[in-house]
């Protein structure tokens, strides 16, 4: 692949004049979503044209890149699935799904590893305690075929998917609001969880 040669063969950094510039170098783009085509709620639009300069707008630079004969990876630290950005892009955003190619999350991820784990125990399915987001925490770790154990200390792992619910098995079935946890809730958790050697999966690394 074209992208990972150049990027191995290149031993200085230097300027883009534009994204056309770099099209005979690579043959595959990875793009981050919020923050660079979306800002969480609309699709990034364009500052006003100045006398000299125009700015493209997210749809044109994806129709570009696709005319050109590029693929877009979009990538994400999102700690949801896969489908549920999908559909994010596609109904919210009304983003092409011909404009790209794939999209990988590292809640995604999080989730194809944790399938693993559990396809590895041959009787009962391990258990874990969630720092999670309070929207899709508890069918995450169902689908993954996990359960949540009653507290950290009974837990092989600790799932952190965010900072808005700490889910356990008695909390697990009934929905939260959300709510920032706080520093002083989190650490006794933390330290507890250290004492035991309780390792942590990060899925979203923002917070």
């Amino acid at each position: 692949m074209r992208l990972l040669k150049n990027l191995l063969m290149s031993s200085s950094s230097s300027s883009i004049s534009s994204l056309v510039s770099t099209f005979p170098f690579y043959d595959s783009y990875i793009l981050d979503l919020w923050g660079v085509l979306h800002d969480g709620t609309t699709l990034y639009s364009p500052p006003q044209p100045t006398a000299t300069l125009t700015y493209p707008t997210v749809l044109s630079t994806l129709n570009l890149l696709q005319e050109s004969g590029k693929r877009v990876h979009l990538l994400s630290n999102s700690s949801r699935r896969k489908s549920t950005i999908l559909m994010q892009l596609t109904d919210k955003f009304k983003l092409p799904r011909s404009l790209f190619a794939n999209v990988v999350t590292s809640g995604e991820v999080g989730f194809e590893y944790l399938k693993s784990v559990a396809a590895a125990k041959a009787v009962a399915a391990p258990r874990l305690v969630c720092f999670g987001n309070s929207i899709d925490d508890a069918s995450y770790v169902k689908d993954a075929r996990w359960v949540f154990a009653t507290s950290v200390s009974t837990a092989e792992l600790i799932l952190a998917r965010g900072t808005f619910a700490y889910v356990t098995s008695s909390s697990s079935s009934s929905p939260q609001q959300p709510q920032l946890l706080t520093k002083e809730f989190i650490l006794p958790i933390l330290e507890e969880a250290a004492k035991a050697k309780v390792p942590m999966l990060v899925t979203n690394p923002d917070r």
